[in-house]
């Protein structure tokens, strides 16, 4: 299988949230894959655990009118790269990136203070993608 490269961020798609042309940050030192969210609030129905959600803009405001409901997969413990252990709530999610269609694991939290609402680490990017950091988006790739 071949892989696509892409650069050190791209727009990708979250259909199950209904987001396009969104500017992701490409980490190959992160494990997991992480979303932006202000608001997650946890329910039951039928024995299974679901997510409600609110995805935001970076300064706070929502996207969308209403949250979105997806399958909570559990939570997991995460070490931030100054140190700190939070444990987030766990999520699939199709993502649409390079032309490519994949599913991916992400890690809910607030990314507030980040450049980036959307964070691609390396457990997704293993096996599709190469990186090459001196590209910004795989359209600026020179032939």
């Amino acid at each position: 299988m071949s892989k696509t490269t892409i650069g050190r961020w791209v727009y990708i798609a979250l259909p199950d949230l209904d987001l396009s042309n969104v500017k992701a940050k490409v980490d190959t030192g992160a494990y997991r894959s992480s979303l932006h969210c202000e608001f997650i609030e946890e329910f039951e129905e039928d024995g299974d655990t679901y997510l409600a959600i609110q995805t935001t803009n970076m300064d706070g405001s929502p996207i969308g009118d209403h949250p979105t409901t997806l399958k909570s997969k559990g939570e997991v413990k995460v070490k931030s790269s100054n140190g700190d252990i939070q444990n987030r709530p766990l999520v699939d999610l199709t993502v649409n990136i390079a032309g490519e269609e994949h599913t991916a694991e992400f890690t809910l939290t607030n990314r507030q203070d980040m450049k980036f609402p959307i964070l691609l680490g390396r457990k997704f990017l293993r096996g599709f993608f190469i990186v090459d950091v001196s590209l910004d988006d795989p359209s600026e790739e020179e032939e």
